[in-house]
């Protein structure tokens, strides 16, 4: 559930969404499922339940397409002006 909520606030906010949680041993407490999550893309990285680290390379005109498509900011501004 966290990862669908995920890609649903960046979808929503139109930003690239980073969600970082400590990994480990789910008996200890940890959850994991640190990743990455970009509009019109899903998920670009992840790191599951252990200790892991990723580096990835992330293309931001995807936000500008993500703008066009979406149009959140003008729905809101329009909303914000009624």
């Amino acid at each position: 559930m966290v990862q669908s909520l995920c890609f649903a606030r960046c979808a929503e906010t139109e930003t690239v969404w980073i969600m970082c949680n400590a990994g480990g041993d789910p008996l200890e407490g940890f959850m994991g499922g640190s990743g990455a999550w970009v509009p019109l893309r899903g998920k670009v990285a992840s790191c599951e339940v252990g200790p892991k680290l990723e580096i990835v390379e992330i293309d931001l005109s995807v936000l500008k397409d993500s703008r066009e498509t979406y149009k959140v900011r003008e729905d809101a501004a329009r909303r914000s002006a009624s």
